[in-house]
């Protein structure tokens, strides 16, 4: 990784509901709006770039480490013979789990993945002769391969509407606010356009927006002093 890769990576690695599940705030649009700004600001870098260039590093941590148990046929990894990039962002083993490559199943003593509850998991039942049999190499080889590609479809799927989730529940806290105070103040007012025009966007350019919108104030309240 580059210089700024790693210090993304230690940035990211002090907001823990950025990337473990078990966190209370995980996949909280709001914390994590919050967060993003942070790093951005400390790393002096657009909060959007930072969210894209950390979901590249963690997809190829993922990549790589599926490459090398696959590669060991091991039910543990070699930490020793692991990958640099592996190595670098090893504190990121306890939130990942990796198939099992002798029976393509998923181990369920591993913690999970950036777990999504609407991804299905293949496996393989006794009588499945391309998991069972070891007489031929070629053809688990490719299955592997075809559910792999299945697996990322099914993915991007599952986090595109996880995001529309979010977004839209964004929207209705601002909704909700706006409509319980009914006030003629100024700044309410504003809110209430800005979420009307947030409606009128097409699902996968809210969040985005939605980024910009809160670097553009937190930079107005640092030019303040607040």
């Amino acid at each position: 990784m580059g210089q700024f890769e790693d210090q993304l990576a230690e940035e990211v690695r002090r907001y823990k509901h950025l990337y473990d599940p078990s966190s209370k705030h995980y996949k909280h649009s709001d914390v994590m709006m919050k967060s993003w700004m942070e790093i951005g600001k400390t790393l002096g870098e657009d909060p959007e770039v930072c969210m894209k260039k950390w979901k590249a590093i963690r997809d190829k941590f993922v990549r790589l480490k599926k490459k090398f148990k696959t590669r060991n046929g091991d039910s543990g990894p070699d930490e020793d013979k692991e990958p640099e990039y592996c190595m670098r962002l090893s504190w990121l083993n306890g939130f990942i789990k990796h198939r099992d490559t002798k029976n393509d199943m998923v181990s369920k003593s591993e913690v999970g993945e950036w777990r999504r509850s609407t991804v299905p998991h293949a496996t393989c039942s006794d009588d499945d002769s391309a998991c069972t049999e070891v007489s031929s190499v070629s053809q688990p080889v490719k299955k592997r391969k075809r559910v792999s590609k299945g697996e990322d479809i099914v993915d991007k799927i599952a986090t595109l509407r996880q995001e529309m989730v979010n977004c839209t529940a964004l929207v209705s806290q601002l909704s909700a606010i706006t409509e319980s105070r009914r006030s003629s103040d100024e700044f309410f007012t504003f809110a209430q356009a800005v979420a009307d025009s947030l409606r009128k966007l097409p699902p996968e350019r809210v969040e985005a927006t939605k980024v910009k919108l809160f670097t553009v104030l937190g930079e107005a309240h640092s030019a303040a002093g607040l």
